[in-house]
């Protein structure tokens, strides 16, 4: 196949060379009257043609012999030198790229599938082409003419455009299931603070107490996450997170978030932010033992509620979850995805009370960093 393609554009690309100097053979076509005669640069941003292409800067569309189109594309360089480069197009991708011009923003909204209004081009001279007036050689579907440009504009596919009855890249990428770990520390300070002024009250009464405790702490979560898209830039997640080596605390959180994805051109990385309501579960389970660690002001003791101190409980607590990060793309066809992100998860404060009346007051949410592994379904 390879050595197949390797002859076709040998022997090709000296007559569409020969084709472009004579300028008889060739007619010039306008896909859509959104693009002009050209494709500028800014037209091939605004509706992602020609993604492949580095230092884009025109393309003309040309019909050669009414049977094989083919596309002048001009570029420049990162060093400033300018080159011009021939592709020859099939006739299904560049009908395909007209018609997604032609109905772009349904397309993006979700309202629109691809063949439901087949495009017809124009020549400059005003004459209508319609893809069943192309010649029977460029429609042969094996032909090499339709292999090559199918290869060299597999780019020129936009992701949320399905064809009637065929199911988009995005409902067939995008979905996925995935699995991480990040990390969560939040705020537990509240609870040294209240332990302290559990102590001052009876230091206050002649006792002597050896401080040795260390308060609760949460240190990782694991997550589990469904990825549902919606449109070509928005989608939902549900994302399900639970602590696992907590000291004398859990965690559980459930998530809901709308994320916004940035189109930036790249078939590597995809930017992202989101938001959306959270519930988090924290439970709290610890005892100290004071006994030890106290001496009575006098022969008759007791220690009363110092003796052991309980700290238990659970509560829930429903807030928002801001996320914002970057999708890594390990495979063309973006089925495996590497998602690195970090939330901010903002919780009301949740009031601590001890069993001698003092209060405090518990930061419970707080920043997650981590990176979770997507697979494409």
């Amino acid at each position: 196949m390879k050595i197949n393609k390797l002859l076709y554009a040998l022997c090709v690309a000296p007559l569409l060379l020969t084709a472009v100097r004579a300028q008889d053979s060739l007619t010039a076509v306008i896909l859509s009257p959104r693009l002009g005669e050209s494709i500028s640069a800014a037209s091939r941003q605004r509706f992602g043609l020609f993604r492949a292409v580095d230092g884009f800067e025109k393309a003309t569309v040309y019909l050669l012999n009414r049977s094989t189109f083919v596309v002048s594309i001009e570029s420049v360089s990162p060093a400033g030198i300018s080159s011009q480069h021939l592709v020859p197009y099939g006739p299904g991708i560049i009908f395909m790229m007209a018609e997604k011009v032609n109905h772009y923003e349904e397309l993006e909204a979700g309202s629109y599938q691809m063949g439901s209004d087949p495009a017809v081009l124009q020549t400059r001279g005003g004459e209508k082409i319609g893809i069943g007036d192309i010649g029977r050689v460029a429609r042969t579907e094996n032909g090499p003419s339709e292999s090559r440009a199918q290869q060299a504009t597999a780019s020129d596919f936009i992701h949320f455009a399905p064809s009637v009855g065929t199911p988009s890249p995005a409902e067939s990428y995008s979905l996925g299931i995935g699995c991480g770990v990040s990390s969560f520390n939040p705020d537990l300070g509240g609870i040294t603070s209240l332990l302290r002024s559990i102590e001052s009250k009876f230091a206050d009464q002649g006792y002597s107490i050896h401080t040795e405790d260390s308060p609760p702490s949460l240190t990782t979560l694991v997550w589990f996450d469904l990825h549902v898209p919606i449109t070509s830039s928005w989608s939902g997640r549900l994302e399900v997170g639970k602590s696992t080596d907590g000291d004398n605390a859990d965690c559980e959180v459930v998530a809901l978030s709308v994320i916004y994805t940035f189109d930036i051109d790249s078939r590597v990385v995809s930017p992202y932010i989101g938001v959306g309501p959270v519930n988090c579960r924290f439970s709290l389970h610890q005892t100290l033992r004071y006994g030890d660690r106290i001496s009575p002001v006098d022969s008759v003791g007791g220690y009363d509620l110092l003796d052991n101190l309980n700290l238990g409980g659970s509560a829930s607590h429903a807030g928002i979850v801001w996320s914002a990060g970057a999708l890594l793309y390990a495979s063309q066809q973006k089925q495996f995805i590497v998602d690195a992100s970090i939330k901010f998860i903002q919780l009301p404060l949740f009031q601590l009370h001890s069993p001698t009346g003092e209060t405090a007051d518990l930061r419970l949410g707080g920043a997650t960093f981590g990176v979770t592994l997507r697979l494409g379904l």
